[in-house]
């Protein structure tokens, strides 16, 4: 470091630093963090009319996960046990059928999968596979039926799990029921 005008330094020592600055710059980064978390998650079409002191309690009990490209982070037939909340990547959704594994879509950040299984008490109806490497937001099953009855989501949800089922239906060429 070079000084290009007249200055006066101040100057800290080592343990003083420590105890006096530190904790303050991890704090700020915590909260810079958390700010940041809570914005991300208010982006998401499921929470965009939650206020922010609303999102806090659902940050608390998210879980963060990463998935390699390839990974299959649901699969079909395993009972399903936990929400997830896309943050980034992108997945390929997948349903098995007599005529092998046939794909119905993907979904980007801000979509969700997962909830179909936790709102009928049925195995997982398709895998989810990352894309790309992809980071994902994880909720409890029963984080996630408070979270529906706490924000009246049941409504929302289900409309895409119909529209979601019927996707499904096509792909494996099962009747209208």
């Amino acid at each position: 470091v070079r000084a290009l005008t007249r200055l006066e330094v101040l100057a800290l020592d080592g343990p003083t630093f420590a105890t006096l600055i530190a904790p303050r710059l991890r704090e700020h980064g915590f909260t810079r963090e958390r700010l940041e978390a809570r914005s991300e998650l208010g982006r998401m079409s499921l929470f965009r009319y939650c206020t922010s002191s609303e999102l806090d309690p659902i940050l608390d009990r998210l879980r963060a996960e990463e998935y390699a490209s390839g990974a299959a982070i649901v699969r079909q037939g395993e009972s399903g046990d936990r929400f997830y909340l896309l943050r980034r990547g992108r997945v390929g959704v997948y349903v098995a059928t007599a005529a092998g594994e046939q794909p119905l879509g993907a979904l980007g950040p801000g979509e969700y999968f997962g909830e179909m299984a936790l709102l009928h008490e049925r195995p997982r109806s398709a895998t989810v596979r990352a894309l790309v490497p992809t980071a994902v937001w994880s909720l409890s099953k029963a984080d996630f039926q408070a979270l529906i009855d706490q924000f009246h989501l049941r409504e929302a949800l289900s409309d895409e799990v119909a529209r979601r089922a019927e996707l499904q239906r096509r792909a494996t060429g099962q009747p209208a029921g």
